[in-house]
């Protein structure tokens, strides 16, 4: 069981690179909403090697972390901002994305957990029901299933949903260093897989092919190898 959650640990954002060689060869479909995820998923790439770096040289990570907390608030409510329908929805994402954007950058801490992770993930899964709501009016597809967002907004969901009670307590998980911290970021890393396994199969549905399946999974495969091989680093 710990093998398998120190794998996770290095598997976790680094997953994210699946997604984003399949919006790179997709890079003609690109629209805003794309765009923006595409950001979001080399931010989480770029976060999750800088922290491992950083882990390796006997460095804090906090900064790090709190200092991806400011960007992921900003690039998901500029999703909703470009996927809502209603003018006043756009408003209210866009106002989110300004004032909670700002507010992560005022709690910042650069040795401290930051207070706003379960703020902004409470802004997160509000904005997703929304956004489903808006999905099941709008959408001319007969199967939502079949649609990029539905999985997108799936993956928003899914992840901030089930880490909101680890958010809302993450200065017992990451200060306080009681055994079943390492459990419960064990679970976070989890659900940050699936997470990024549900932003595949959006991208995948985006426009279907055996070369983005390979994409996909060459991503994919690469995740897996980079974390197989920290880990031997770590403990080898």
């Amino acid at each position: 069981m710990t093998i398998i959650i120190y794998l996770l640990f290095f598997l976790g954002e680094i997953s994210a690179i699946g997604a984003i060689l399949g919006l790179a060869y997709l890079h003609k479909q690109h629209t805003p909403p794309l765009r923006v995820l595409l950001a979001y998923f080399v931010a989480c790439v770029v976060a999750g090697i800088w922290k491992f770096v950083v882990f390796f040289d006997h460095q804090p990570t906090l900064w790090i972390l709190n200092l991806f907390l400011v960007a992921e608030i900003v690039l998901v409510m500029l999703y909703c901002y470009y996927t809502a329908h209603q003018k006043r929805a756009k408003q209210v994402f866009l106002g989110l994305a300004f004032l909670l954007g700002l507010f992560s950058v005022v709690m910042y801490q650069s040795d401290k957990v930051s207070d706003v992770s379960w703020i902004n993930a409470v802004a997160i899964i509000a904005g997703t029901f929304y956004l489903f709501y808006e999905t099941l009016e709008y959408s001319e597809e007969q199967y939502l299933t079949r649609t990029p967002n539905y999985w997108f907004l799936t993956a928003l969901l899914l992840y901030f949903t089930g880490s909101f009670f680890i958010f809302l307590h993450n200065r017992y998980i990451f200060v306080s260093g009681n055994s079943p911290s390492f459990y419960l970021e064990g679970f976070r890393f989890f659900l940050l897989t699936g997470r990024n396994i549900l932003f595949c199969i959006g991208v995948w549905h985006i426009q279907p092919s055996s070369t983005l399946r390979y994409y996909l999974l060459g991503g994919w495969a690469s995740a897996t190898l980079y974390a197989v091989v920290q880990y031997a680093v770590m403990f080898g």
